[in-house]
């Protein structure tokens, strides 16, 4: 939600894309000066449906397509902002 994960992630410089949803415009716009994130701007109610609304629009975008592996890193409980305690593997 604020990108702090985002941002410890991308000073690895991962060869990978690194995704970032945030529901705030101030932190996607703070995001795009980060190394390899692409972040977009969700608005949803809990995790599971802020995570759907993300990978949508990353579909949309075409940033990902069916049959990609993801990881995907959240907190729980969610909308704390220093709670990124949950991993998630997933293929889309």
């Amino acid at each position: 939600l604020t990108g702090k994960t985002a941002r410890r992630i991308s000073r690895f410089h991962p060869s990978v894309p690194l995704f970032a949803a945030t529901p705030d415009p101030v932190v996607l716009r703070q995001l795009n000066v980060s190394y390899g994130v692409r972040p977009v701007l969700v608005r949803a109610k809990n995790r599971l449906t802020f995570i759907r609304a993300a990978l949508k629009q990353l579909m949309q975008r075409k940033l990902v397509r069916r049959g990609m592996p993801l990881i995907i890193v959240a907190g729980e409980p969610w909308g704390q902002p220093g709670t990124s305690n949950a991993v998630e593997v997933r293929t889309i």
